[in-house]
């Protein structure tokens, strides 16, 4: 049986690379996305004007959400290197 699993699907190696977001994205984040994720399906199964109305508010709520995390990230960051280019 492992004969002709092996000439049906073949070895092979595979490249994994490091899932590398940005550090703004946090638990915080992610949870809207799932939001805006879920009131999307919600929208495209009933067709609904209010579904919709929802999908786009928690999606404006995400890039806002986004927007202020990265601003947040990035403020500290220039502030805890101080003068000091070499540290960012």
């Amino acid at each position: 049986m492992c004969n002709i699993a092996d000439r049906l699907a073949p070895l092979h190696t595979v490249q994994r690379h490091n899932d590398r977001r940005a550090p703004w994205f946090d638990a915080d984040w992610r949870e809207a996305r799932c939001e805006c994720r879920r009131y999307e399906r919600r929208y495209w199964k009933s067709g609904s004007v209010v579904d919709r109305r929802q999908w786009v508010d928690a999606t404006r709520r995400r890039f806002r959400l986004y927007r202020r995390k990265k601003e947040a990230y990035w403020t500290d960051r220039v502030s805890e290197a101080g003068r000091s280019p070499a540290n960012l």
